[in-house]
């Protein structure tokens, strides 16, 4: 069912991206608008839990789709005329909140067991979060 779900919001997507294209709205809100709706609390068409594999599998696929088309997008002329923005955010926004997560690690992270080592987040906050999976 979950196949068929997808199958039918894409074909939506596809129908609608010429006038997606055209206005604010992405069909990325097509997508969040469709899982909304066939969700468990609405429809109940889609029976998923935030923890199934499933959903992280899937996460994880969007997530690439969506930085591959993003990269697909960006030519070199935009590269060299908007460099700065992200060169100040890796240059100086990167070391100064390593070492503010790496001591105040997000209270989340705290409430699950083996989410924290003894002395803090000493360990890459990444590990911790993808061994409770």
């Amino acid at each position: 069912m979950l196949l068929l779900c997808f199958a039918a919001v894409l074909l939506a997507a596809v129908l609608v991206s010429a006038l997606a294209h055209r206005t604010i709205l992405s069909t990325a809100a097509l997508f969040l608008l469709a899982g909304f709706l066939l969700g468990e609390d609405t429809t109940g068409v889609l029976h998923l839990r935030a923890d199934s594999p499933i959903v992280a599998q899937l996460a994880e696929l969007a997530l690439f789709a969506v930085l591959f088309t993003d990269g697909m997008r960006v030519g070199w002329a935009d590269l060299r005329s908007a460099w700065r923005l992200p060169g100040r955010a890796l240059g100086w926004g990167l070391p100064l909140t390593l070492p503010i997560t790496a001591v105040l690690p997000p209270p989340t992270l705290a409430t699950r067991p083996g989410g924290l080592p003894a002395l803090g987040a000493s360990r890459p906050v990444a590990e911790s979060v993808t061994s409770q999976r």
